[in-house]
């Protein structure tokens, strides 16, 4: 079967090979920038490659700059040059402040960095003032972006902010004003396909293009080239992404195969399209929208097509033959839809591998929910296109009262399928264990997936193709229904070692949230504890740099969250999760310092309300008090040593909690965790005997006032964790307190602003104890 599709089949293993080059060579992707600009002021010139209006303020992306061989990204400055002013194609000449994107910090975090390095943009620039413009530009490009503009006005003026975002996303590939909790409800309910331009449509609207003008009595290279051209003038339009590039090579190979009288193959085009993207950019195999367009096609053409066969085979072609063609409507009802499911399924299987990389989670129900969202996909986008067509005719004065009757019924269509798909997410959404959190499967894993996968539908197509040349008598049909229900046996071993990972029995994790502190203690021998969670200069930290992280390790559920005190910067992150809907994440008991002070908190209240939603208890923990796990136990020394101490100060308050792990050969780790303690409480501590510890997080950020010398001498730590946020005002951590960590000699110390995430796990082999450090940066 693939023998006969040679191009097909050598275009995968050209991708195949340079998928593995890449993975070789460069492991995590791009990481480029432009090195010496950050934070200076600069001038430059460019071409203008093109423009997006985002929260009132204009963006354009600049290629053939002065300064850098990539495109940069321009943030203009408020009351500088209009949108009117400017043109795509268009050279200026501009001044402004060099930035950096943002580097992933934690595991799982979005690297911002990585993120437009695939886009060929190296760098942001802020502040931007144009200086100079040129009088040429790309008359077609901007005349193009000039329609997109008119037909988004067109849509806001028709739906509300909402609808307005959904639509131009489908329509326009315009995610500009698509809010953030839209996104995630429509990934968290499996549906977020419907928020970006589908290649599907686009290639089905070009057939139905060419199949008119074939209808009309033209010649059949005239329509391929008027369909071709739409195509591409829509694309173009719709600022060429990913889906709509694939679609539009995909369309162009297939009015080729068409006029030169082949049957276009979906597979060998999309391999071709595949190839083409990628000699023009490899980094693509790092672009999350390349790998997922191409992962769902190739689900279709050569994933479906085996399922298809070795599920018939194994239940019995005749059998269900007899069910389709059944008197009663139900039961061909109900086959419909087990084909419907099985065709879903099957792009699922492709998709799988990706969706894990990059969400760490799947939608349970995402594929029941997309058995009336896809159908009702193509109606939304006719409806919309509609929408935008019939309102640009409303504008002319003869006809305009009479096209704003008829452009009522796209408008309620699009805002029912809008409503229905909101009652669907909230639907599933309601239902139990919605989401399945499956963490970040290994590389290696995935290679040893796609084989799998590969040689189930490389094996279904050649049992295929046996059966259908008469090749297999009748003594061998039980082999045949065997060798399908192994290979589909064979499908499911893959999936099941998706979720197989290389887990250290106890691990620490020290994770960047700017100014505040976070530190998760997890391991395939311990439960998941939290000790403090906040930032006061990192936006929604707890939203966006430890969920993430959470996922990414495939934890869905924390024991414990252990609160060392209530300032923000160690529990608002707490609160956010909280707060958050839908996450697939659960909480057992939150335990907070039994100091008085604590309660004059202003996110005492919010904490406890927060936590009260979910109906999760909220205990105190004094001085003596211990929770005890298998492997773990962990007891409090502070508050409570000394009367009144931290009664009235609330970082003297901190709660300070002595973790032990203890696995079954006998061996002992110790880390001892102080939250903002100062001096005052160092004293009592050491005045109660504190004893060596090999893990320490250093109290209130490094800061001097908590540098108590005998403390840290007493405690000597061979591991030293300080989190403190990059570039902050406090200036933390203080000279002094590294000049102590120094002297104590064995300690090695980390500090998250200068090393990101850090990891220290303990691994126990023939008896023996064994600690890896592991900092993000250094990865």
């Amino acid at each position: 079967m693939y023998l006969r599709r040679p191009l097909c089949a050598f275009c995968l293993l050209f991708t195949l090979s340079l998928a593995l080059i890449m993975h070789c060579t460069r492991g995590g992707g791009v990481n480029d920038g432009q090195p010496g600009f950050e934070g200076k002021r600069i001038s430059f010139t460019g071409r203008i490659r093109s423009m997006e209006e985002k929260n009132g303020k204009l963006i354009l992306q600049v290629g053939h700059t002065s300064i850098s061989d990539k495109n940069i990204l321009l943030y203009l400055s408020e009351n500088n040059t209009t949108e009117d002013e400017l043109h795509i194609g268009q050279r200026i000449s501009a001044k402004g402040e060099a930035g950096e994107f943002d580097s992933a910090l934690n595991r799982g975090q979005f690297d911002q960095k990585k993120y437009y390095g695939v886009k060929d943009i190296a760098f942001p620039v802020y502040n931007v003032v144009i200086s100079g413009t040129g009088t040429s530009y790309d008359h077609l490009r901007d005349g193009l972006y000039r329609i997109r503009k008119k037909t988004a006005g067109i849509y806001e003026r028709y739906f509300d902010r909402r609808e307005c975002g959904i639509v131009k996303a489908l329509v326009l590939a315009d995610r500009s004003s698509l809010d953030d909790e839209i996104k995630e409800e429509y990934q968290n309910a499996g549906i977020s396909h419907i928020l970006a331009l589908s290649g599907l449509h686009i290639a089905t609207v070009g057939f139905i293009v060419f199949g008119f003008l074939k209808k009309v009595n033209i010649p059949s290279c005239p329509a391929a080239m008027v369909s071709s051209g739409i195509i591409m003038l829509y694309c173009l339009m719709a600022g060429m992404p990913v889906s709509a590039v694939r679609a539009l090579i995909m369309f162009l190979l297939s009015m080729g195969a068409l006029l030169a009288g082949r049957t276009p193959d979906l597979r060998t085009c999309a391999a071709i399209a595949a190839v083409i993207m990628l000699i023009i950019r490899p980094d693509s195999l790092y672009d999350s929208s390349f790998l997922l367009s191409f992962s769902a096609v190739m689900g279709i053409g050569l994933v479906y097509p085996s399922v298809r066969y070795m599920v018939s085979t194994v239940i019995g072609r005749s059998r269900i033959q007899r069910l389709h063609r059944s008197e009663v409507w139900m039961i061909r009802s109900c086959m419909a839809v087990l084909k419907t499911l099985m065709f879903s399924v099957s792009i699922q299987l492709a998709l799988l591998p990706f969706t894990m990389w990059f969400y760490y989670q799947i939608p349970v129900y995402g594929i029941f929910v997309n058995l009336i969202a896809v159908p009702l996909a193509g109606f939304l986008l006719l409806a919309s296109v509609a929408v935008g067509l019939l309102g640009a005719l409303t504008f002319i004065s003869f006809v305009g009262p009479f096209f704003e009757v008829i452009i009522r019924i796209p408008v309620l269509t699009v805002k029912g399928i809008l409503k229905l798909y909101g009652m669907l997410a909230a639907a599933q959404a309601s239902l139990p264990g919605a989401l399945f959190v499956t963490g970040r499967p290994e590389r290696i894993i995935m290679w040893i997936y796609g084989a799998v996968l590969a040689a189930v539908s490389v094996g279904g197509a050649v049992l295929e193709q046996r059966e259908r040349s008469g090749r297999i008598k009748r003594k061998q049909v039980r082999n045949i229904k065997t060798s399908a229900a192994f290979m589909l046996a064979l499908c499911m071993s893959g999936i099941i070692l998706l979720f197989v990972r290389d887990t250290p029995e106890f691990e620490i994790s020290s994770l960047y949230t700017g100014q505040g502190q976070c530190f998760v203690i997890h391991g395939k021998d311990v439960p998941t504890v939290m000790y403090d969670c906040g930032s006061t200069d990192e936006k929604e930290a707890g939203r966006y740099m430890v969920m993430p992280f959470l996922k990414c390790c495939g934890i869905r559920h924390i024991d414990t969250v252990f609160v060392s005190h209530l300032d923000r910067d160690h529990v608002s992150g707490i609160i956010e999760i909280l707060n958050a809907e839908n996450t697939g994440m659960g909480i057992g008991r939150i335990v907070i310092s039994g100091s008085k002070a604590q309660e004059e908190s202003e996110n005492y209240p919010e904490l406890l309300k927060a936590a009260g939603r979910h109906m999760i208890p909220v205990y105190k923990m004094m001085a003596g008090d211990s929770v005890r796990y298998r492997n773990m136990s962990l007891k409090c020394l502070s508050p409570g040593g000394t009367e009144g101490l931290g009664e009235s100060d609330i970082n003297e308050g901190s709660l300070v909690l002595s973790v032990e792990y203890t696995p079954d050969d006998g061996n002992c780790f110790k880390a001892l965790f102080t939250g903002d303690i100062g001096s005052e409480t160092e004293d009592v501590l050491v005045s109660d005997g504190i004893e060596r510890y090999d893990y320490l997080q250093v109290a209130h950020h490094g800061s001097r006032s908590s540098a108590n010398r005998d403390f840290l001498k007493r405690v000597s730590p061979r591991i030293a964790l300080i989190s403190a946020g990059i570039n902050n005002s406090y200036g933390h951590p203080h000279e002094e307190t590294l000049n102590i960590l120094e002297q104590i000699g064995q300690t090695r110390t980390f500090i998250t602003s200068r090393d990101g995430e850090t990891d220290m796990r303990v691994f126990t082999k023939r008896g023996r104890m064994r600690f890896v450090m592991v900092s993000l940066n250094a990865l």
